[in-house]
């Protein structure tokens, strides 16, 4: 039995650059209760027990990525975003950003919906399956996100050509964080009025936003 159950999908040290009262506390605002809590428990936040399985692989290789990322956000911020990052510490910042982007819920879920319609929609024109009686309830998953942050990082050199740019917010309004934090958008994409989507690895245009911090 593993020593810590609570898998965190986005990590307590990054959670506590949002956080107050010595990172014991961040504010929170529920979207689907649309419940404000202004003094919530940080360590509570963002976890399942058991994400990444019993076994303590996944979650010690994690600890080691968040460690190492942990310096750079630290650089950053102390620099007030006034640094140039060597090739290696960019690299491990990617493939922590790959990581992020698929070893949430909502990246669980989303696999597992389209998975879902997958089967479905081969059950309807496959005529080997055409007396096939298709419940989404007779099927379940095991170890989704262990899979999805293995294939993240199968793929992630695909991102390493990707520039980058750091945000110094300098307004009085905060940037905020979420439990899916990353951000995936495609400009080029939007205003040349191509179909929406355009943020796979190797989309053209592709951009990634993750906050470091307020």
């Amino acid at each position: 039995m593993p020593s810590h159950k609570k898998h965190h999908y986005v990590p307590k040290f990054h959670l506590k650059y949002f956080g107050f009262n010595n990172q014991k506390n961040i504010c929170l605002y529920n979207l689907l209760s649309k419940k404000h809590i202004s003094r919530a428990q940080l360590k509570n936040q963002a976890y399942e027990d058991y994400l990444y399985g019993k076994k303590e692989n996944m979650e010690i290789a994690l600890s080691n990525i968040e460690r190492l990322t942990s310096v750079i956000f630290n650089k950053i911020i102390s620099r007030n975003g006034n640094l140039r990052l060597s090739k290696k510490l960019y690299q491990l910042l990617i493939i922590y950003i790959s990581i992020q982007m698929n070893r949430t819920i909502y990246a669980k879920d989303d696999f597992e919906k389209k998975y879902l319609e997958m089967i479905r929609t081969f059950s309807e024109i496959h005529p080997k399956y055409k007396n096939f009686v298709f419940n989404s309830n007779d099927i379940h998953f095991n170890g989704v996100s262990q899979y999805l942050i293995a294939d993240s990082m199968k793929y992630v050199h695909l991102l390493f050509d990707l520039d980058y740019i750091i945000l110094v917010n300098k307004t009085n309004r905060e940037f905020i964080i979420s439990d899916n934090p990353v951000v995936k958008y495609n400009m080029y994409m939007e205003f040349n009025n191509y179909p929406p989507g355009g943020t796979g690895y190797i989309s053209k245009g592709l951009q990634l936003f993750l906050p470091i911090s307020p």
